[in-house]
């Protein structure tokens, strides 16, 4: 190759190797943008489909009268396996007694650390049991233990920052979580252009506060599913609460914006893969639309519900029949008070 043609692969080497840096660049570019809005969609996506999942449901009357662990077995499989190999090669001598040794030593070992398994899972066996036969005997401060020996709220608790829990009775119990404030939410829409570049407008408003609505609804739910799942109960009081300023005093305060009354039939009835969250709460007894005020900026407070208010049987009522008596009683209570002027 003469000089000549020698610079003029360099000089078109360079222009490939530049038009290769140009390409990989874009490219780059192209998947840095496609990820940030796989990333922004799977944020939205994990907002708004929080009660889709829920813990496997725990049957107490199996766990109350669930068998012991079972006692292990000692195998000799290592000093056997070793035996052999050692009686197919017609070998002897003190070195081959010693690793028959090491290997009944690992048998033991083995045999040893399944022992100590069986122990602990023991030990877990008779707490379960104990546990079971107090929740099946309607006592309420095995309900609390429940809740922290299977934690049903792990995740729920990553998107807020307390969980409260009370039993009313055996039967009816008051959940409120402390979800994040509207940060939780992006403010920006991201999307990608038809030649791949990454677009981020505003999101708005009223898209931005439907979702935190669908997601604030979606905890209720989920809050109660994972409640239905865990415990013997036929209703739960699903409250959902914020920290924002109080116009009165400047200083931040914890205000309920939710309250939901779940019963388990209802819950249980859901298509919760297919079902609007805000939507569903027309199946439920509830306080409280999760809407910004466009005036001030922030949540309505709600005083919640609270079952001493509610006139709710010892099985399953009907949340049209409750409200038609409701209303009935209260019509009744005008027309006397009327009557009495």
């Amino acid at each position: 190759m003469t000089r000549n043609q020698q610079q003029r692969y360099q000089i078109k080497r360079q222009k490939e190797l530049e038009r290769y840096l140009r390409d990989s660049a874009k490219y780059a570019d192209a998947q840095r943008a496609k990820l940030e809005v796989d990333a922004h969609n799977a944020t939205i996506e994990s907002l708004l489909s929080v009660h889709h999942q829920s813990a496997d449901t725990i049957d107490w009357k199996d766990l109350a009268f669930a068998l012991p662990p079972h006692t292990p077995a000692f195998y000799s499989t290592n000093y056997l396996r070793k035996k052999l190999l050692i009686f197919s090669a017609l070998e002897s001598g003190e070195k081959i007694e010693t690793q028959l040794q090491e290997k009944a030593k690992q048998d033991e070992n083995d045999y040893l650390d399944r022992c100590g398994v069986k122990e602990k899972d023991t030990e877990q066996w008779h707490e379960l049991k104990k546990l079971a036969i107090r929740i099946l005997a309607t006592d309420m401060t095995a309900y609390s233990e429940a809740l922290q020996a299977f934690e049903p709220f792990s995740e729920l608790s990553e998107l807020g920052s307390e969980i409260r829990f009370k039993a009313f009775d055996p039967k009816k119990v008051t959940c409120t979580l402390k979800i994040n404030g509207l940060e939780i939410i992006p403010s920006e829409v991201k999307t990608l252009t038809s030649t791949g570049k990454l677009s981020v407008k505003a999101m708005p408003k009223s898209k931005f506060h439907d979702i935190y609505q669908d997601f604030a609804c979606g905890c209720s739910l989920r809050m109660g599913r994972e409640i239905f799942a865990l415990l013997p109960v036929d209703y739960v009081l699903a409250n959902i609460e914020i920290t924002q300023t109080d116009p009165a005093t400047g200083n931040l305060e914890n205000f309920p914006i939710l309250s939901v009354l779940l019963d388990r039939r209802t819950v249980e009835s859901l298509n919760f893969s297919q079902l609007d969250p805000s939507d569903s709460m027309q199946n439920f007894v509830s306080r409280g639309d999760v809407r910004v005020s466009k005036k001030t900026g922030s949540f309505a407070p709600i005083v919640p519900l609270c079952f001493e208010d509610l006139a709710l049987d010892s099985a399953y009522g009907e949340n049209l029949n409750f409200l038609i008596t409701k209303i009935g009683k209260t019509l009744s209570r005008i027309q006397n008070a009327s009557k009495a002027i």
